[in-house]
């Protein structure tokens, strides 16, 4: 074959070198890439022409390369990127999951608190659709809760209040103005029979995903109700035991010392019938029978008989032993009436303040004390007592006239008491009427002794029922003064600086005074 001369015909050699050339470019790009370019040295026009398409089509190999390297880039982000939101969405599933246990886990908590709960406890809508309705609520009003679960809780109400619940309900949604939400107070249930009963409500508020509920908390209060009416009861017949205990107090005070005046009368009566016995009065009679035996010879018989003549000088002895006699007998039929006086004034003050008792009146206190010494005057005189008065002028006071002299009375009477036991011989009852120096709005009647005293272990149980330091006290006389004081608002204290140092009881009234003259 003849070796062709035509110049557009492609050197076989240098083809192959090309081939050669672009085929170790390419076994060398191990990694891939096409980042060669394709040269043959000597070489003639066609083989620059496929050398130049080669690198063309390796600079488009490569741009092309770039192209699905940087989406594959951007696959790869967008597959991580939705990898880490299925992880976020796989864990927020979870998490909901869990969630939702614990939601029904704290729900059947919830219930279960609801039904063990000992008081009532009623949700209801905003509409007072009762929603909730629990075991205790059951046992209160003898409904189930599917008897009342979606009606009105008005059915649970009593008149008023069932027909101005639903007018509560909406004043309180259109005004916000909550006049029982966040408060409790008293009201009357009804039962499914159709009886009722006394409960404390409270009632809050609940909101949660745009709504509202209210929960209501009923407290049965019957038993406490029939303890308070029982102990009202106890405490009235407490008052009514107190106050017949402060009139015996009183009572035995006024026969105390009327009999104390009695005695005395007795002495003055024993005494007169002495004097009347011992009287020379008969004498008198025998004088005049033998001067009317002599009648005749009268003259004769008082000048010359022996007897006679002794008559004249007797009449005169007499005459002045009668006149003495008649002036002692006089001056004890005097303290006798005095006597009587003083028993008719006791009983007739004690029967003034019976009739007084129980009623507020004006009254001036230093009378009233002075009533209280004058029903102890005799014992206080008898054991050899001064007492000092010490009063602070002070208007007319309203107070129960009955229950202060009770307690002035008992309180003078057990000073008495303990300045006759104590070997004294400055015997000193101090009573005393001024206003209060805590600066309250009282008076303060303090009744002061420096007897026998108290010892501080008893100071703190003196006013104790059934305490007493007297051998034959009962121990209700304190007490029921105490319970005297506190029933017209006031109270009574005692100081004492121990045994032998005398003791201080003070009653504290609540000033109120009248500008009335009594």
């Amino acid at each position: 074959m003849t070796e062709s001369t035509n110049p557009n015909l492609v050197d076989e050699q240098k083809l192959r070198a090309l081939i050669d050339e672009l085929s170790d470019q390419m076994c060398q790009a191990v990694d891939g890439r096409f980042d060669f370019t394709v040269r043959v040295e000597g070489q003639d026009e066609t083989i620059e022409k496929l050398q130049m398409l080669m690198n063309f089509v390796l600079d488009a190999a490569r741009r092309s390369l770039a192209q699905i390297e940087a989406k594959a880039h951007d696959l790869d982000a967008k597959t991580q990127t939705l990898s880490a939101v299925n992880l976020a969405l796989e864990k927020e599933i979870t998490e909901r999951k869990y969630a939702q246990i614990a939601l029904e886990e704290s729900e059947a908590q919830i219930r279960a608190i609801l039904q063990a709960a000992v008081d009532a406890i009623i949700t209801i809508t905003e509409q007072g659709i009762v929603t909730t309705f629990n075991r205790a609520a059951e046992h209160m009003f003898g409904y189930t809760a599917d008897e009342v679960i979606g009606h009105n809780v008005s059915m649970l109400a009593s008149s008023p209040d069932r027909e101005r619940h639903d007018n509560y309900l909406r004043r309180y949604l259109r005004t916000g103005e909550a006049r029982i939400i966040g408060s409790e107070r008293e009201v009357e249930a009804v039962r499914k029979d159709g009886s009722t009963l006394p409960a404390i409500l409270r009632i809050s508020e609940m909101r949660h995903a745009d709504q509202r509920w209210f929960i209501g908390i009923l407290q049965d209060i019957t038993d406490r109700k029939r303890a308070e009416a029982e102990r009202e009861q106890m405490h009235t017949q407490l008052l009514a035991t107190s106050r017949q205990a402060g009139m015996a107090e009183v009572a035995t005070g006024v026969l105390h010392n009327v009999g104390n005046v009695l005695n005395s009368v007795n002495v003055t009566a024993t005494l007169v019938t002495a004097m009347v016995q011992e009287s020379k009065a008969p004498d008198l009679l025998q004088i005049t029978q033998l001067l009317h035996q002599h009648a005749d010879d009268l003259g004769s018989f008082i000048t010359t008989d022996e007897k006679g003549r002794l008559i004249p000088t007797y009449l005169a002895e007499l005459g002045s032993h009668l006149a003495n006699e008649q002036g002692t007998m006089l001056e004890e039929l005097k303290s006798l009436t005095s006597n009587i006086d003083h028993i008719k004034e006791i009983v007739s003050m004690q029967q003034s303040y019976a009739k007084v008792s129980g009623v507020e009146v004006a009254v001036s206190l230093a009378d009233l004390v002075e009533d209280a010494l004058r029903i102890n005057s005799a014992g206080l005189d008898r054991h050899g007592a001064q007492v000092v008065r010490e009063f602070q002028a002070i208007p007319d006071v309203i107070v129960d006239k009955q229950k202060v002299l009770q307690i002035l009375v008992n309180l003078i009477s057990n000073a008495k008491y303990a300045l006759t036991t104590a070997e004294l011989d400055d015997k000193t009852l101090t009573v005393r009427i001024a206003t209060s120096n805590d600066q309250t709005e009282c008076i303060r009647i303090d009744v002061i002794d420096n007897g026998v005293g108290i010892p501080p272990e008893n100071l703190t149980r003196i006013f104790s029922h059934g305490f007493t330091t007297k051998q034959d006290g009962h121990g209700f006389g304190l007490h029921s003064c105490a319970l005297a004081a506190q029933s017209i608002g006031g109270s009574l204290t005692v100081q004492s600086d121990g045994l032998n140092r005398g003791a201080a009881f003070s009653l504290h009234i609540p000033l109120k005074v009248t500008q009335v003259s009594r």
